[in-house]
């Protein structure tokens, strides 16, 4: 059941249970022990709460962090160093950034769960199902995951201002406004030229990317609109 009282600040969600974060920097969660409703931690002193699939993350005000949920998608294994500042999740793995861009991932292997890279400086993170992509602070883009879902087949180049994702794919947005996508041709992949799926623009100037679960919608600044996957 929801904890009683007042003083409750932020309230995130797994896909069948709830946490919330107290004032006084305790959380309490509920629902589906399986999927994070049970095993909250009893101390204080927490600050951020993040949540998967299965899992969530609550964060201290010196970085270190506690995850709970089903283990076997990163409920357990956290990394148990300080200094991060926002965790990330797909369906089955979580990465932590710290303030120095440097990343720690755990949970399922070929979900992304290890492999990350190892040089700092990156500034964000973007999931599919099972695979992530992060971004670097020179405008390049590192992925890692399953394959099928976008860890891998990412761009080599720099320039990139943003990343997107559909369960399957990325998307990722450079500063000249031109697109490049990979995973999943059916989920908005690039480089699909001969499967009967719509390819992402070629293009430039478009200045956001918007996603469903299977597909990508992009606008320029004149409002011209281009969608595929």
């Amino acid at each position: 059941d929801a904890p009683n009282g007042v003083g409750w600040t932020k309230v995130v969600a797994t896909g069948r249970a709830f946490c919330a974060l107290h004032a006084d920097g305790g959380v309490s969660s509920w629902g589906d022990g399986n999927w994070g409703g049970d095993g909250a931690p009893d101390d204080t002193g927490y600050t951020k709460l993040f949540a998967s699939r299965r899992v969530f993350a609550a964060l201290k005000a010196d970085g270190s962090l506690k995850a709970w949920g089903d283990g076997s998608k990163g409920g357990s294994n956290e990394p148990n160093d300080s200094g991060y500042e926002r965790v990330f999740g797909n369906q089955d793995a979580m990465v932590a950034i710290k303030t120095d861009g440097f990343l720690k991932a755990w949970g399922e292997n070929g979900a992304g769960g290890n492999n990350e890279p190892n040089d700092g400086g990156y500034v964000e993170v973007t999931a599919s199902d099972r695979a992530f992509a992060a971004l670097h602070s020179d405008t390049s883009i590192s992925a890692w995951g399953d394959s099928n879902h976008g860890g891998s087949g990412g761009p080599t180049d720099s320039g990139y201002a943003a990343i997107y994702s559909s369960d399957h794919a990325f998307a990722a947005l450079k500063t000249d406004g031109r697109i490049v996508g990979w995973g999943s041709c059916v989920n908005g992949a690039g480089n699909c030229a001969n499967t009967g799926q719509t390819q992402h623009p070629t293009d430039s100037g478009y200045t956001e990317v918007h996603s469903t679960e299977q597909a990508f919608a992009a606008i320029k600044a004149d409002g011209a609109l281009r969608a595929w996957g």
